[in-house]
């Protein structure tokens, strides 16, 4: 018996050691995977001869997994993982090890498996690295961040864009190095994304007192030091401020594009443009000028009259200025040519001087017809730029350069004139359509003049090809950037996280435009990148397609606003005709052969209506107003009162009207209303009595002893809704 139980013990023992064992094993590998996922560090060593500018950090998505992302030309067979810690060792699937420096990393799209082994040969964990390239053509751009000695971080200039950082820079198209320095830039977009766009200034020296210039840029007229990196944060195509630009060069009032892709610090930003800074296009003796709802508090600006949208006031920033000219002598100008626009004739009352004598017609005409082909929303005020070769009175106000074209090409805002499907169409008339009633836009101004609408006419006829080429180019910009835009969304996912309140571009389900027309559109659901890209193509064929129809017959101008002088009109027992005035943007009244009114059938019924009226002659576009018919009023003729009860008496409306034969009735019911005060507060008390055969309604609860006011109204019932007359004058009892 004895000797069972010692057994037995030793065999608890056993057990009881085995598992402690299993225990310390577990706890140690939980340690290793919290030490290698917080501590140890992977990276891919800077290598120029490999196509590789810069230090390039591997991505570590979780303890098991890490990304490795590469400039396109990138040659991988020449690139090895490097990690921090060199206790440790990477061990192949075939049993190869590697020392830091050393491990080979896959292709594009290729996974490769290492264990991660410490320094007594135990397997501690294994990580699977994906490798990801851009597109060959697309050049890498490495900037690397100077933050010691309590410097700003990249991280920093990410929380606040009025922050800077300074490093040194490399771009992989050029051969040496340069100085930089960062901030960030933008005004909705630096909060509708989390990729943000910068400001980059190069320097051929640490003390930056020598600029430096891109050689990509030697074939240019200007030279400059100062760049701008784009990252399309709103737009999911990436393409849309591209392709515009591109189009906007080919007339002369563009600003000259490149793709990049951007390390920062070894850590990949995505797909970025990289173009000169606005500036850029500021002549050396005059002064540029900015049209935008914000202004930067450093910078001097002014307001013109009027010149607003809806409640903004739209402001004239001076950008930049190396002329004599001060501030106020600017100001003056700009609102003799703002007066000049817009006045009907064209004509400053107080100078007596044209409006085409103030600027140049061709430039503001180019930049009229970028607005209007890409539908974009800024052109009533929002990074319009414009600048003066100098202070001659020769010397006019050129548009240009034209900038900002990721919120447009299918972008649409709620709170305007036309519908949210026709914006987003391809097809229409947008500028002279869409109309914000007590506010002058410039562009608008501008087209109310034939000569000037003549002159759009005229520089589309010289540059058609470059508008019927535009769906070419986004098919040559998909190609060329077709990688890095897929190493981007790896980065950053295709939704609402990366691009918080940005939906341009977006569809939630296949869509048809204009369907049945020559204008058809056919969108699909937006998933992948490339859905983005397919769409933008369909809308550019489209919109070419309308240029090449209808520019050359000119676009036409359409009045400020058509109104109804009443929306809601009282039912006399005859058809009712509303009656609308149609005003210029002068406040002269557009008379009625210039525009034709069409009213639905059964328009004068009580109910809920919409007419259309169609500009016609010189004008062009159409509205669609709403208006009510009401049931005619009711009068009280006596109210009896005992105490805490009333009755009311009126004469009950028995009249009908006929719909496709059949009878009608006019009233459904009547509402009684009634309160202590004549005003009807909100201590007054509503009852309904239905039925238009009712004479009298009964009131209960009244205090005794006080003063009563009662008021009455009938109601129709059409299609579910009620639609009431106005109260009568009321009854005191």
């Amino acid at each position: 018996m004895k000797q069972r139980i010692t057994v037995n013990v030793l065999t608890v023992r056993v057990v009881i050691i085995a598992f402690l064992a299993v225990l310390l094993c577990f706890f140690s590998t939980s340690v290793s995977f919290g030490v290698n996922k917080n501590q140890m560090k992977f990276y891919v060593d800077e290598n120029k001869d490999a196509g590789v500018n810069g230090t390039v950090n591997v991505e570590l998505l979780s303890d098991s997994m890490g990304n490795i992302y590469l400039p396109g030309n990138a040659d991988v067979s020449k690139l090895f993982l490097s990690w921090n810690d060199k206790n440790y060792t990477l061990k192949s699937p075939d049993g190869t090890r590697y020392e830091s420096g050393s491990a080979p990393i896959g292709n594009a799209g290729q996974k490769i498996t290492y264990s991660v082994l410490d320094s007594g040969e135990t397997i501690i964990n294994k990580i699977t690295f994906t490798t990801y390239c851009g597109s060959k053509s697309v050049p890498a751009l490495f900037i690397k961040v100077n933050s010691s000695n309590g410097k700003p971080t990249m991280e920093e200039v990410n929380d606040s864009k009025d922050k800077s950082v300074v490093g040194e820079g490399s771009i992989s198209s050029e051969s040496v190095n340069a100085y930089v320095t960062v901030k960030g830039r933008g005004n909705s977009s630096w909060t509708r994304s989390k990729r943000k766009s910068y400001n980059v200034k190069l320097f051929a020296d640490n003390q930056q007192n020598q600029k430096y210039k891109l050689k990509w840029l030697e074939n240019q007229e200007k030279k400059t030091n100062k760049y701008s990196l784009i990252s399309n944060g709103i737009d999911r195509s990436l393409m849309r401020n591209k392709v515009c630009q591109n189009l906007a060069c080919d007339m002369g009032i563009g600003m000259p594009m490149k793709y990049v892709d951007l390390w920062v610090d070894g850590t990949y930003y995505g797909n970025y443009l990289l173009t000169p800074k606005t500036d850029y296009t500021a002549p050396p003796k005059g002064y540029m000028l900015e049209l935008d709802n914000y202004a930067d508090p450093d910078d001097p600006h002014f307001k013109l009259k009027n010149l607003k949208v809806k409640n903004n006031t739209t402001l004239i920033t001076i950008k930049e200025n190396s002329s004599d000219a001060t501030s106020a002598d600017i100001e003056t100008y700009m609102n003799d040519v703002w007066d000049a626009i817009r006045a009907d004739d064209g004509y400053n009352k107080k100078t007596g001087k044209y409006y085409g004598d103030y600027i140049d017609m061709d430039s503001w005409a180019k930049l009229y017809l970028m607005l209007e082909y890409n539908k974009n929303f800024d052109m009533h005020g929002g990074s319009n730029f414009m600048y003066r070769n100098g202070m001659d009175s020769s010397d006019k106000l050129y548009a240009g350069p034209f900038w900002d074209a990721d919120a447009s090409l299918r972008y649409a805002r709620a709170n305007t004139t036309i519908s949210v499907p026709k914006q987003l169409s391809a097809a229409g008339w947008y500028i002279e359509n869409l109309n914000r009633p007590g506010c002058d836009c410039w562009f608008k101004m501008l087209g109310k003049h034939k000569d000037f609408r003549e002159r759009v006419q005229a520089v589309y006829e010289a540059n058609k090809q470059a508008f019927d080429e535009v769906p070419m180019h986004v098919d040559s910009f998909k190609n060329e950037i077709r990688d890095s835009a897929a190493m981007t969304y790896q980065k950053w996912p295709l939704n609402e996280d990366t691009f918080k309140n940005s939906n341009v571009g977006l569809l939630t389900k296949n869509t048809v435009y204009e369907k049945g027309t020559k204008y058809e559109q056919k969108y699909c659901k937006t998933v992948i990148w490339n859905d983005y890209a397919k769409n933008l193509k369909e809308y550019t064929r489209v919109r070419s397609k309308f240029f090449a129809d209808n520019m050359p017959k000119g676009i036409q101008h359409v009045p400020a606003y058509a109104k109804l002088r009443s929306t809601r009109i009282k039912y006399t027992g005859k058809t009712i005709r509303p009656s609308i005035n149609v005003v210029e943007w002068d406040g002269a009244t557009v008379e009625k052969r210039n525009y034709r009114v069409t009213v639905p059938n059964n328009y004068g019924i009580i109910g809920k209506h919409k007419l259309k009226v169609e500009f016609l002659g010189t004008y062009s576009g159409e509205r669609i107003l709403t208006y009510q018919i009401v049931p005619k009023n009711c009068k009280i003729n006596k109210v009896k009162r005992k105490k805490k009860k009333a009755v009311v008496f009126w004469k009950s409306d028995k009249t009908y009207y006929k719909i496709s034969k059949k009878k009608r009735r006019h009233v459904s019911g009547y509402q009684i209303q009634y309160g202590t005060r004549k005003s009807f507060g909100k201590e007054a008390k509503t009852i309904t009595v239905k039925g238009y055969k009712r004479k009298t309604g009964n009131i209960t609860r009244l205090k005794s002893g006080k003063k009563y006011y009662f008021r009455i109204r009938t109601y129709a019932v059409r299609d579910g809704k009620r639609y009431y007359s106005s109260w009568s004058s009321c009854r005191r009892r």
